[in-house]
């Protein structure tokens, strides 16, 4: 899993009156007399780190939007409703820090308590609604993010630190020159990804994997000669058509257009939350083979080898 850098958000819902307080939390803006019985909570966060790689990444960049959400400890989401003023939409800066508008804030009495957080690591939510307890139909192509802070102890103003995570996998495929091709160019590639409309549970951040791809394909994202595209969680056992389409000097004569077709199988587990799937891919005068692969960067997963034909 990547690591990126610490981000700091600072949340805000002062109390209307005491009687609300002691019984959850209530929102209101910051003119409002603040009742001092009350403790500040205040949240930082980071990616998941890889402990195998100890691999990093950039900080967001501005403009990433995430949803936090909190809960007494124990309270199930999909039962109770979240603390009135939450979820709180934060955005990220130039400096990879979350922030939110500053006329709000989060106070409450000291206890126990659960965050929860999640994102579509984009300058918008996607769409990301929470209804008892689960999202609405996620889709692929998306980075979902969730974390949680689960059994916080608040006992003076706290700072939660919250760790996020991958929730959807990852294909990327690398494609190189076979004997006899030369000029490789990737025009297009092209999967037919997860069956959309899982939906991710706010408590775990689980999103439950799929159980066929769907009917149409869709484009992966092609960067000089490798393409990748994030699928949401696919049962093990199912594997993922998809088509490219190259311009090369094959065998000496060059070809404006070639395409070829074939499957990614499933690797042991299937296609995992968390994961992301890295394929190495040699061209052919006639095929393309894929070679043994590893997941790279989120975590580490060998996969079979692979043969298409045109």
């Amino acid at each position: 899993m990547i690591s990126g850098k610490l981000f700091w958000i600072a949340l805000f819902v002062i109390p209307l009156h005491l009687s609300c307080i002691k019984e959850r939390c209530c929102g209101c803006d910051s003119r409002s007399a603040i009742d001092t019985t009350a403790l500040l909570v205040s949240f930082s966060g980071d990616y998941k780190r890889d402990e195998d790689t100890k691999s990093s990444s950039s900080a967001f960049p501005a403009g990433i939007m995430t949803s936090i959400f909190a809960f007494s400890s124990g309270e199930n989401p999909s039962v109770y409703p979240s603390f009135p003023g939450t979820p709180i939409i934060a955005v990220s800066d130039i400096f990879g820090n979350l922030s939110i508008n500053s006329s709000k804030y989060l106070f409450v009495p000291a206890g126990v308590y659960d965050f929860y957080s999640v994102s579509a690591n984009s300058r918008s939510l996607m769409g990301i609604e929470i209804e008892r307890g689960v999202t609405t139909p996620l889709k692929n192509g998306v980075d979902y993010l969730w974390s949680s802070g689960r059994g916080t102890k608040v006992n003076t103003n706290t700072n939660v630190y919250l760790i996020f995570s991958h929730r959807a996998a990852r294909v990327v495929v690398t494609f190189t020159e076979g004997e006899g091709v030369r000029d490789l160019f990737i025009r297009r590639v092209s999967i037919y990804a997860t069956q959309e409309g899982a939906r991710m549970a706010l408590s775990t951040g689980e999103i439950s994997p799929a159980e066929r791809v769907d009917s149409v394909s869709i484009p992966m994202k092609v960067f000089n000669r490798s393409a990748q595209e994030i699928i949401l969680p696919l049962k093990s056992g199912i594997s993922i058509p998809f088509e490219v389409e190259i311009k090369a000097s094959l065998s000496g004569k060059s070809v404006n257009s070639q395409i070829y077709r074939g499957v990614i199988p499933s690797p042991k587990g299937g296609f995992m939350a968390g994961n992301s799937y890295h394929f190495t891919a040699g061209v052919s005068s006639t095929s393309v083979v894929f070679f043994g692969a590893v997941t790279v960067e989120w975590e580490n997963k060998s996969i079979t080898n692979i043969e298409v034909y045109e």
